[in-house]
């Protein structure tokens, strides 16, 4: 004879593993690449981390990579002797490439770095990473699409309030 079953718990105290957030998307300026990639500043050392552990995930076009590869032909980044395989690895490792967005309601100063407002907002991303002053200007705008800009150091910051 078996004993009895046990009663099934009531679906309040079921235990459940909840699945893991999935990543935020972030999309990041082509300065603060600069920062992270070639000048290894610091301040992108919680961007690089969060990447790296998957809380994180990178948009970008493929117009965004073509600057990028573009800038780093410059004489003063390459003056630098900036590690290419290092750059490579960590574009193919933490990039996922989007297609090209639509038209964000708001303009950036600079029509070059209208692209990152625009990703940004189509993507929903959650964060738009730069130092560049024309995008910063936009920081108030871009609020009410769900989209934070601001610089590594100021992300790094607040994350650890």
């Amino acid at each position: 004879i078996l004993p009895p079953s046990p009663s099934p718990k009531p679906p309040s105290m079921i235990e459940t593993n909840p699945l893991p957030a999935p990543p935020a998307h972030v999309v990041i300026h082509t300065n603060v690449l600069l920062d992270w990639l070639v000048f290894r500043n610091p301040d992108t050392d919680p961007l690089a981390s969060a990447l790296s552990s998957g809380r994180l995930q990178w948009l970008a076009t493929t117009t965004m990579k073509d600057e990028w590869e573009r800038v780093l032909t410059y004489e003063t980044v390459s003056a630098r002797n900036p590690d290419r395989e290092f750059i490579t690895s960590a574009w193919d490792r933490h990039a996922r490439l989007v297609d090209m967005a639509s038209r964000a309601p708001m303009r950036c100063g600079d029509p070059d770095d209208q692209k990152f407002i625009d990703l940004a907002v189509s993507a929903r991303a959650k964060w738009l990473f730069t130092k560049d002053r024309e995008l910063l200007k936009l920081a108030k705008r871009a609020l009410p699409w769900g989209v934070t800009v601001l610089s590594p150091a100021n992300w790094a910051g607040a994350a650890q309030q």
